[in-house]
């Protein structure tokens, strides 16, 4: 999948109020966002434990996109991992490098990650929520990763960045090497935002 010309002008016009440059593969990953065959981003309802935002990679004038999850699944939406609540990602500039995540390839922080835990175990993630911010030695692991199940997130996020498609599927390599290949080892720019922004 692929953004039109407008779409992709209009995105890199929003990353670089954040001093990105778009001169290599730059990720965005747009929450409550669904791409139309026109290749325009249109907003959704964002419901709970679906696949419904956008992992967009954009360098010049190209892209690519896939659809994946910014948010918790349900399995640890409720039954969370930790007792303050289960973690979602706030919007930002964030920065990952290529890392593990359960023993394969995929891309973990390499930056302080910030998010809300849902305290009150309301499945809402708002003010009623404080922000938590992870350091080099309290990680969250907030990695970036293949799907492990299949029509919904369930146990594939406990708060992790995770795309749609499994780990051997083309769509997962495809993106896992467009960034390997890019970035090698180095730090890469992640840009996460809600799709409300851009309309």
């Amino acid at each position: 999948m692929s953004l039109n010309t407008e779409e992709i002008k209009r995105l890199k016009n929003y990353g670089s109020a954040f001093g990105l440059k778009f001169d290599k593969w730059t990720m965005l990953a747009i929450r409550g966002a669904t791409l139309t065959e026109q290749g325009t981003i249109k907003q959704n309802k964002n419901v709970l434990n679906e696949w419904n935002d956008l992992f967009v990679l954009i360098k010049g004038n190209e892209s690519r996109a896939w659809k994946g999850t910014t948010d918790p699944g349900k399995k640890y939406s409720v039954n969370p991992k930790v007792s303050a609540g289960a973690f979602r990602i706030l919007p930002g500039l964030y920065y990952y490098q290529s890392g593990l995540h359960d023993g394969k390839d995929a891309f973990v922080s390499a930056s302080p990650i910030s998010g809300l835990r849902d305290s009150n175990k309301d499945l809402i993630w708002d003010s009623n929520d404080k922000v938590y911010t992870d350091s080099v030695g309290n990680r969250f692991w907030i990695n970036i990763h293949a799907s492990y199940t299949g029509k919904f997130v369930d146990g594939t996020s406990a708060g992790c960045l995770a795309l749609f498609h499994g780990w051997k599927s083309s769509e997962w390599i495809e993106f896992r090497d467009t960034l390997k290949g890019e970035y090698g080892k180095a730090k890469f720019p992640v840009l996460v935002l809600e799709s409300k922004v851009l309309t």
